[in-house]
């Protein structure tokens, strides 16, 4: 089995992804949302580039967080990412050439309270 050389530690801490599911009690009627894990992947900070800013903000879109982590083919743009107690959406993200790491691209989007997820709605 091959090993993997690894150039560089993503030692910053550690995102979830995964996703947003309503809550509904008997009768079909919302209760709350939950976040749901489907993985996670261990990350650096990235910088945000004023190219960064200005290129989302064309698209009326806000980089809150961007951050490096190995390549993983599972992840989708649709999916959410928790970090710590917050929760953001994917806005982009971005493979290196070699598809060895990735890029998140992030907007905050609500927090976790340990039980369910709450929307932040002063970002909409």
């Amino acid at each position: 089995m091959a090993k993997r050389r690894v150039d560089e530690l993503l030692n910053d801490g550690v995102v979830e992804y995964g996703s947003i599911e309503t809550l509904r009690n008997n009768e079909g009627k919302k209760t709350g949302e939950k976040f749901t894990s489907l993985g996670f992947l261990f990350f650096n900070f990235a910088g945000i580039r004023q190219g960064d800013i200005e290129f989302y903000g064309n698209l009326d879109k806000t980089v809150d967080l961007k951050v490096k982590t190995f390549f993983a083919k599972d992840v989708q743009k649709s999916h959410k990412v928790k970090f710590e107690d917050e929760v953001y959406e994917v806005i982009a993200i971005d493979p290196d050439v070699k598809r060895k790491y990735m890029y998140w691209y992030l907007t905050k989007v609500g927090v976790f309270d340990g039980i369910q997820f709450i929307k932040d709605d002063s970002t909409s």
